[in-house]
């Protein structure tokens, strides 16, 4: 596999020259820019593992830049390490909340001049042991419930996606790669036993945890035919929203222990 690759944004040539080099001896494909600009265009482009940032820099601030980058779905999930003359005033809480940004997040901050040792720990940590958040895909037509069970697995650090039609549960789980699905069976546009149909075709779809949370009572044969990875069913008003947030999250807590 190849190494990552560090994409390195400073207005100061000495600066990048130096952590070019301590990055090209740690074994890191590198990549260096002068201003913000660049460094979103670049991203873009080369979709770096990590990026280091400085903060002052003339025309388009770290700042500016990490907000810019953020925006861009191309470039949101890469993490960055501000690198800078100051010292962390955050108290490592990792979010800046200064007049122009609105509270925008990264990883890590080393204070210059960067000593070899903070860099390659900042990037082992950054790089090789990111703390992946889990997806969960709801699919579910009532808007009602789907936002409530979003905002309760949201306050567990979870990533919530919603399809509200079967369809739609298709298109957006190829694309979110989910960790588990909510599924109820009684959709408009293919229903819960279509979707799982065709996520059995699916090569990394087919073994995804599914939790069937509908109001229709299931047979044996209905079980059956809507089993993936492991499932588990809930009859809707059977279970309360509190017991059913509970028993999610013990199975995700069981589905992460096995990985």
């Amino acid at each position: 596999a190849n190494s990552p690759l560090v994409l390195v944004c400073d207005d100061d040539p000495i600066t990048r020259q130096e952590l070019e080099n301590l990055l090209l001896q740690g074994g890191y494909r590198v990549l260096t820019v002068a201003s913000g600009d660049q460094a979103i265009a670049q991203a873009v482009i080369q979709h770096p593992d990590v990026i280091l940032l400085d903060l002052v820099m003339p025309g388009m601030n770290g700042w500016e830049t990490m907000a810019g980058l953020k925006k861009c779905s191309d470039t949101r999930d890469i993490p960055i390490v501000i690198c800078s003359v100051y010292k962390s005033s955050q108290n490592n809480s990792n979010y800046q909340q200064d007049s122009n940004s609105e509270g925008v997040k990264f990883a890590d901050w080393l204070s210059k001049p960067v000593e070899e040792t903070d860099l390659f720990n900042s990037l082992r940590k950054v790089v090789f042991e990111p703390s992946r958040k889990l997806k969960i895909l709801i699919i579910e037509d009532d808007h009602d419930l789907a936002d409530l069970l979003a905002t309760l697995f949201g306050r567990h650090e979870i990533e919530t996606f919603i399809a509200k039609t079967g369809r739609e549960a298709i298109h957006l789980s190829q694309k979110v790669n989910p960790d588990l699905l909510i599924l109820d069976l009684i959709l408009p546009e293919a229903d819960g036993f279509t979707v799982v149909d065709w996520l059995k075709q699916h090569d990394q779809l087919f073994s995804v945890p599914v939790v069937v949370y509908s109001a229709k009572d299931l047979d044996d044969s209905e079980r059956h035919r809507l089993k993936l990875g492991h499932t588990e069913f809930f009859t809707k008003g059977r279970v309360t929203t509190q017991e059913f947030e509970q028993r999610v999250m013990d199975l995700l807590q069981r589905i992460t222990t096995k990985q």
